[in-house]
């Protein structure tokens, strides 16, 4: 994940001047906390769930072709 970087300082000022109070910068701050481990949480279920796919795309190619292969066994 890219690291985003900015002046804090300037953000502080800016929402002083915006009006915003001490309890609003914490919560400022921890939405955007919440955010990037979101943003973090999801990037990483995108990767599990195409590592399950690919997995399960080679048993099933595996399962076609062995029963393809037996289909003039005996048992079939």
């Amino acid at each position: 994940m890219a690291a985003v970087l900015f002046d804090t300082l300037r953000v502080v000022e800016s929402l002083k001047s915006s009006g915003f109070s001490e309890e609003g910068f914490t919560t400022a701050a921890d939405l955007e906390r919440v955010s990037l481990e979101l943003k973090a949480d999801i990037e990483s279920s995108k990767s599990d769930i195409i590592k399950w796919v690919a997995a399960m795309l080679v048993a099933q190619t595996a399962l076609i072709a062995g029963i393809a292969a037996c289909s003039g066994c005996q048992g079939f």
